[in-house]
C-alpha cells in the first residue's frame, strides 16, 4: 500500500507542477504575457543587480537612485536564478513560480503529509494560478507565509516551561522566517505579532495540560525571534531612510475613498476570496466521491490505530485573519493597490490551510489514504483530468466573466512581440536618456523600464 500512496501522490504532485508549470510559461510568456508595474520595476532592479548596481535601479542609465519603494527580496532572487539559469528576468520569473509551487508541495508532504492531496489541490485556484503566471513578489511570499505556520507550530506543539537548548532552533528558525517575509514585502513586518496571537489563540484554545509556564516560554520564543528579526528590520529601514528620505521610499498618499467606498471594496474582495476556492471544492467532493469504493473494498477489515496529532489549524486560521485584517487597515489608512487577488491572498491561503487541518482532525479524515487506496488507474485519470482543466482555468474565468458581463483583466500578446514592438518603437532613443511616457503603468509602453534599463522612463498620466 506503502508504494500506491507514493504514486499517487507523486502523479498528483506532477499534475499540479504541470498546471501552474503551463499557467506560469505558457500563458504568462508563450501565448500571453500578463504583469504589471510592480513586475517591471522588480525585473528592472534584478537587470541592475545582475550588472553590480545592486538597489540602485537607474544604476545602467548612469543614474542615482534607491530602490526603497518594494523590498529587495524578490529583485535579488530574481536576479541570482537568472545569472545561474542564463534566462532573462522575465523568463527567470516563469520557472521561479514552478519552484515555488514544487516548494511548497515538498513543504507539504514534510509537514502536514496526511493532508498533502488536499493541500496539493489547493494549488488549483484562481487566485494562486493568477499570481504564479505574474512576476510578483507574492509567489516566494506565500511559501514563507506556509513556513511561518508549521513554525509557529513546532512552537506551539513543544513542551517545557523553562526556554533551553531546544528553544535555540524554532526561534532561529521562526527569527529567518520573519525576516525572509519582510524582506520580500514591508507587510511582513508585522509577522511577529501575528505568530504570537496564534500562540495566544491556540494556548486558550487547549487550556487542558498546559501549565502558566508553558505559554510564557511558547511567548517568550516568539519574542525572541521578533526582536532579532525587528532588529535587522530596523536596520534595513534605517537604511533606506538614509539613502532616500524615506523608510519605504516616499510617504504613502492618505487613502481617497469614504468609508462607504472602503467598506464595498473590502467586501467585494473577500468575496472574490472565497470565488477563487471554487475549484477546490469541486476537486475536493470528486476525491471524495473516488473514495467510496474504497470503504466497500475495506468492509470487515480490523480498524487501523493511528494517531491524530497534527499541526494546529487553529494557529494557521489566526495568522490567516490577522493577515487580512492587517491589510485592510493598511489600505483604509493610505492609497496604494486596491484589496484583491494579491493583498489578501496569502492570509486566504493560510486561512484554508487550517480549515483542512480542523476538518481532518475532527472528522479524522486521512487524505492520504483516501488517495493512496485508489487503484493507479482512476488516481491517473483524475490527475490527468485535474492537469487538463487546471491549465485553461484562468482562460475559462475570463470567458465566464465576459459571459456574464463582469469586469475582466486584461492579458497582452505573447512576450517575445510584445518585446519586439516596444523596443521597436522606442529604438532610436539614445542610453542614458529620459522617456516620459503617456500611458498607464500597467500598460504595454512600460514594459520599456524592464527592457531598456539603460533608460530613465516615466509615466504621465492623461488627465481624464
Amino acid at each position: 500500500m506503502d508504494r500506491n500512496f507514493r504514486a499517487n501522490c507523486l502523479m498528483l504532485a506532477m499534475s499540479v507542477v504541470a498546471v501552474v508549470a503551463w499557467v506560469a510559461i505558457a500563458e504568462g510568456g508563450f501565448l500571453s504575457s500578463f504583469y504589471i508595474s510592480d513586475s517591471v520595476n522588480y525585473m528592472r532592479l534584478a537587470e541592475n543587480i545582475k550588472a553590480g548596481n545592486w538597489m540602485n535601479q537607474h544604476g545602467l542609465a548612469g543614474r542615482d537612485g534607491w530602490f526603497a519603494v518594494w523590498p529587495v527580496g524578490y529583485p535579488a532572487l530574481l536576479a541570482a536564478f537568472s545569472s545561474v539559469s542564463r534566462l532573462e528576468p522575465y523568463w527567470a520569473s516563469k520557472v521561479f513560480s514552478v519552484i515555488c509551487c514544487v516548494s511548497l508541495l515538498a513543504l507539504f508532504w514534510k509537514c502536514a503529509r496526511r493532508q498533502f492531496p488536499i493541500f496539493a489541490l489547493m494549488l488549483v485556484n484562481l487566485a494562486y494560478l493568477k499570481i504564479s503566471r505574474g512576476s510578483l513578489s507574492e509567489q516566494p511570499f506565500i511559501v514563507l507565509m506556509a513556513c511561518l505556520g508549521f513554525a509557529v507550530n513546532r512552537i506551539i506543539q513543544s513542551d517545557g516551561a523553562r526556554i533551553g537548548r531546544d528553544s535555540v532552533g524554532r526561534i532561529v528558525l521562526l527569527a529567518l522566517t520573519f525576516v525572509g517575509l519582510f524582506i520580500l514585502r514591508y507587510v511582513g513586518a508585522v509577522a511577529p505579532v501575528w505568530a504570537g496571537v496564534a500562540v495566544a489563540v491556540a494556548a486558550f484554545a487547549n487550556r487542558r495540560g498546559q501549565g502558566l509556564g508553558v505559554k510564557i516560554r511558547r511567548l517568550g520564543e516568539v519574542a525572541i525571534a521578533a526582536a532579532v528579526a525587528w532588529a535587522l528590520e530596523g536596520c534595513y529601514l534605517l537604511m533606506n531612510r538614509v539613502m532616500c528620505g524615506s523608510v519605504s521610499g516616499y510617504e504613502r498618499p492618505v487613502a481617497p475613498e469614504s468609508a462607504q467606498e472602503l467598506v464595498r471594496m473590502t467586501l467585494s474582495a473577500e468575496f472574490h476570496e472565497l470565488q477563487a476556492y471554487g475549484i477546490c471544492l469541486f476537486l475536493g467532493f470528486l476525491l471524495v466521491l473516488l473514495r467510496m469504493h474504497v470503504a466497500k473494498s475495506r468492509q470487515g477489515e480490523s480498524p487501523e490505530s493511528t494517531s491524530w496529532a497534527c499541526p494546529s489549524g487553529l494557529a494557521f486560521i489566526a495568522i490567516g485573519v490577522m493577515f487580512h485584517v492587517t491589510m485592510i487597515v493598511m489600505r483604509s489608512r493610505h492609497f496604494f493597490n486596491p484589496l484583491g487577488f494579491r493583498l489578501l491572498y496569502p492570509g486566504t491561503f493560510l486561512v484554508t490551510i487550517g480549515c483542512v487541518l480542523v476538518i481532518s482532525q475532527k472528522l479524522k479524515m486521512d487524505w492520504m489514504s483516501m488517495l493512496g487506496a485508489l487503484p493507479k488507474r482512476i488516481a491517473a485519470g483524475f490527475c490527468i483530468f485535474l492537469a487538463l482543466f487546471g491549465a485553461w482555468l484562468l482562460h475559462g474565468e475570463l470567458q465566464l466573466r465576459q459571459i456574464c458581463g463582469l469586469r475582466g483583466y486584461g492579458i497582452g500578446d505573447p512576450y517575445t512581440v510584445v518585446k519586439a514592438r516596444v523596443l521597436e518603437k522606442y529604438s532610436g532613443i539614445q542610453p542614458g536618456s529620459a522617456v516620459k511616457l503617456s500611458c498607464d503603468f500597467d500598460g504595454e509602453d512600460f514594459l520599456l523600464a524592464y527592457l531598456r534599463p539603460d533608460l530613465m522612463v516615466s509615466v504621465t498620466l492623461p488627465e481624464e
